[in-house]
């Protein structure tokens, strides 16, 4: 059994105007129908809300602003949903709607609470459905479009593969001329992967190809398969996934890590700031021990507690944790003992700068 992430792009999903299509979640559904009959997992990442609240509120033109943009999805949601449980009922299979913001993956409670529903969900044999929360969604809690979305559920899940769904049926070299050449599989992300990156956006999608690749490269450092599949492609997902056939790009994923390290990696994605380590402190760390005060030489960045972190030897990144103290609070109690902390503060969080758990070891 393969627990797998379905995400369905915008024009995977809607007609030109941007309103969910029957046809396509029939030709998409009867495929995911098909999957799960066979013994596996899934979970779908669905586009489609605001388009379909768009139609009804601003007769498709696309809202112009995000305000309009929560309406459009506050009434496209059930619109949606309704589609989907319409439809996966005359296989017997019944869904659940879960909405998120990126905090769920910044607060370990919540990412675990969230991993609880979906396994929850995939026990009782019902179909989540995942989108984002974009009702309620600000710029500091967005994921900022649905193929990060997808990666991101992938984690929480503990999903073993994550397929992005696309009008494009996979990552080409000299895309759009005579010469084209669909590469099959990627097994590092570099710059003559990104070169062949064509960036056009479609008017109602948020993503591209541009974000897949950084979805691709998130999900294989963290030991997922990553695939992009064309919509259009008949039986796509049964051909790739049951016949094992050679369509779209497939992401070779890195070696499998723990639950908990995938964890951080996701809230250390976007470090907000630098500590700079002496060669014990180096040593300690890469024996598994925690970062303490006396190690550290110096700060950059301003940070709060509970923020991401690069930690710095001889100007080299070796890794990322999530700091116990702000960036203020180190300038007063680096090179000191851990003994001092409370002397210098009037107060402690911790014997540890960094707990030996929050660390990530590049």
């Amino acid at each position: 059994m393969k627990r797998i992430v379905v995400k369905i792009g915008t024009y995977s999903i809607c007609d030109k105007n941007g309103v969910p299509s029957k046809e396509k979640i029939s030709a998409i559904g009867t495929q995911v129908a098909k999957i799960l009959r066979a013994g596996n997992q899934v979970i779908l990442v669905s586009s489609g809300a605001v388009g379909a609240g768009a139609s009804v509120m601003l007769n498709g033109k696309i809202p112009k602003t995000m305000a309009l943009k929560q309406a459009c999805a506050a009434i496209g949601q059930p619109i949606l949903m309704s589609l989907y449980r319409q439809f996966f009922e005359f296989y017997n299979i019944n869904v659940a709607q879960i909405l998120l913001t990126s905090d769920v993956v910044k607060m370990r409670e919540r990412f675990i609470n969230a991993r609880n529903t979906i396994n929850t969900l995939l026990s009782k044999k019902i179909l989540p459905i995942v989108n984002e929360n974009d009702t309620v969604s600000i710029d500091e809690i967005k994921f900022g479009d649905n193929d990060n979305l997808a990666v991101n559920t992938a984690v929480i899940s503990d999903s073993d593969i994550c397929i992005i769904l696309s009008d494009t049926d996979g990552l080409y070299k000299n895309y759009g001329t005579d010469s084209q050449e669909r590469i099959k599989i990627v097994e590092k992300i570099d710059d003559k992967i990104r070169s062949f990156i064509i960036k056009k956006p479609g008017s109602l999608s948020t993503g591209g190809m541009e974000s897949k690749i950084n979805a691709a490269e998130k999900s294989i450092k963290m030991g997922i398969k990553f695939v992009i599949l064309g919509s259009k492609t008949p039986d796509g997902l049964i051909r790739y996934l049951i016949n094992n056939e050679d369509l779209g790009t497939t992401f070779v994923p890195e070696e499998k890590i723990a639950s908990k390290k995938k964890w951080l990696f996701l809230i250390t994605h976007n470090p907000k700031g630098q500590i700079y380590i002496d060669e014990g402190a180096f040593l300690a760390l890469k024996n598994y021990k925690s970062l303490l005060p006396a190690g550290v030489l110096d700060i950059s960045g301003s940070f709060k507690k509970g923020d991401a972190v690069r930690i710095i030897f001889n100007a080299n990144e070796i890794g990322r944790g999530i700091s116990k103290y702000s960036s203020e609070e180190l300038k007063l109690i680096k090179k000191n003992p851990s003994s001092n902390i409370e002397k210098i503060l009037g107060y402690t969080n911790g014997d540890e700068i960094i707990h030996r758990d929050d660390i990530i070891i590049a």
